[in-house]
């Protein structure tokens, strides 16, 4: 017999299941950041998150960004497409393996990353405003540790 997890015992509807309260906080979020206007419509939502890294790991390969964001290989190669199409990345051709090529912001990929990142930090603090310094550990901890599950987890059992 399956095991119930504490939530199939006592979550009566799922609106009270924190994976679909997760999925729902995620997508407001997305909502937010799209109603600033500060992300150009063109853009595929996994662009944000891509943008983020090459801002701190600038000229990784393209295998590097999937693995980083765990995002699919196609998802972020058609993200990066078209990313380039805009001008907010580049690639160039790795100098010891001419099949590898490396992200790089552009000017304008740096650009858009800062004024993202300060719309973001500014949604963040709305998200978080009233939680105390320990409620933010506590849940950062359960997210961390629900990240990790689904990274390792074997669905089939």
């Amino acid at each position: 017999m399956k095991n119930l997890s504490l939530c199939d015992k006592k979550c009566k509807n799922i609106e009270e299941n924190p994976v679909m309260i997760l999925n729902s906080i995620a997508r407001l979020f997305d909502a937010k950041a799209r109603a600033s206007g500060v992300m150009p419509e063109a853009l595929p939502h996994s662009s944000r998150r891509l943008i983020r890294i090459l801002a701190r790991h600038d000229g990784v390969s393209q295998l590097e960004l999937a693995e980083h964001s765990h995002l699919s290989k196609p998802t972020v190669s058609l993200a990066l497409k078209k990313m380039e199409e805009l001008g907010f990345i580049r690639r160039v051709n790795d100098e010891n393996d001419a099949r590898i090529s490396k992200v790089y912001l552009t000017e304008e990929g740096k650009e858009l990353d800062r004024r993202t990142f300060n719309t973001l930090q500014e949604i963040d603090r709305s998200v978080m405003r009233g939680l105390t310094d320990e409620e933010i550990e506590k849940v950062t901890e359960i997210l961390l540790k629900m990240r990790e599950n689904l990274l390792e987890g074997d669905f089939n059992k």
